[in-house]
C-alpha cells in the first residue's frame, strides 16, 4: 500500500494535531509545521511513538517557500515582463 506525504500547519493542538496523529495512524508520512515545533515533537513521540519515524516537525516552512518564490528570478523576470 503506498501512502502519501501530508503537510499538516497548526500541528500542535486542536484539529491540527488530531489530523496529525490520524494521518500516522493511516502510515502516511507527515511533515508538520507548528509555532513550537520541539514541543511538537515531543507530543508525537509520547502519542504516537511507533510512527516518529514517519513524522518530520518543520518551523518556517510555508515562510521559507514564500520567500524562495518571491526571490526566484522567473517570477521576477515574469513580474518585470508584464
Amino acid at each position: 500500500m503506498e501512502h502519501e506525504v501530508l503537510l499538516i500547519t497548526g500541528a500542535s493542538k486542536g484539529i491540527g494535531l488530531a489530523t496529525t496523529l490520524a494521518a500516522l495512524a493511516q502510515g502516511h508520512y507527515v511533515a508538520a509545521t507548528s509555532r513550537d515545533t520541539h514541543q511538537l515533537q515531543q507530543t508525537i513521540q509520547e502519542k504516537a511513538p511507533a510512527q516518529v519515524d514517519h513524522f518530520l516537525a518543520v518551523d518556517n516552512l510555508l515562510s521559507e517557500l514564500c520567500n524562495h518564490i518571491l526571490t526566484s528570478s522567473s517570477l521576477k523576470s515574469t513580474i518585470t515582463s508584464n
